[in-house]
């Protein structure tokens, strides 16, 4: 029985492509909050994909630019990331119309204008509505901007803005 014969080499593009969706799933595992293992392993797994893409760039006289690209994608995940976890934290801890913590917060604001301010009863109250709506739409308006980001981010990893988060190669490379 023949030996199976070693499979060819990927291109520069192939392999380009599988560190980015290697970045997408990770993406995924972190806002998940996958196991750290998974993790960690998916970790691995881009950033021996990244050496080998740093290399051959290296080899090409490209090396330079692919670096500032590599560090420009890591520094738009990490900003996602961070709206994104923010956006599911926020969303978690949304307040009920009637919860302490947004009666409290209204109150002092109520407070505050109307006795430090000097501010007329009704601007008082206006200060303490505008508190209480600002609270409330917080977590709608970190989610848009975290959808926003992250639309940014599956274009640079040439996934489709309109696949799962499991994502899918674009068609346009």
């Amino acid at each position: 029985m023949d030996a199976p014969k070693p499979a060819a080499p990927l291109t520069f593009s192939e392999a380009l492509d599988f560190y980015f969706q290697a970045g997408n799933e990770l993406y995924d595992a972190k806002v998940q909050g996958a196991d750290a293992q998974v993790i960690d392993s998916l970790e691995r797994f881009a950033e021996s994909l990244l050496v080998e893409l740093t290399k051959t760039a290296d080899a090409t006289g490209t090396g330079k630019n692919f670096r500032a690209a590599i560090r420009q994608e890591r520094g738009a995940e990490k900003r996602t990331l961070w709206f994104r976890r923010t956006a599911n934290r926020l969303s978690a801890s949304k307040p009920g119309l009637l919860s302490l913590e947004l009666l409290g917060s209204a109150g002092i604001v109520i407070a505050i204008a109307h006795y430090i301010l000097h501010l007329e009863t009704w601007d008082s109250l206006l200060a303490g509505l505008i508190i209480v709506g600002l609270r409330l739409s917080l977590p709608w308006t970190m989610d848009k901007i975290a959808t926003h980001e992250e639309r940014g981010m599956r274009k640079l990893w040439r996934i489709d803005v309109g696949a799962s988060t499991g994502g899918q190669k674009s068609k346009a490379h």
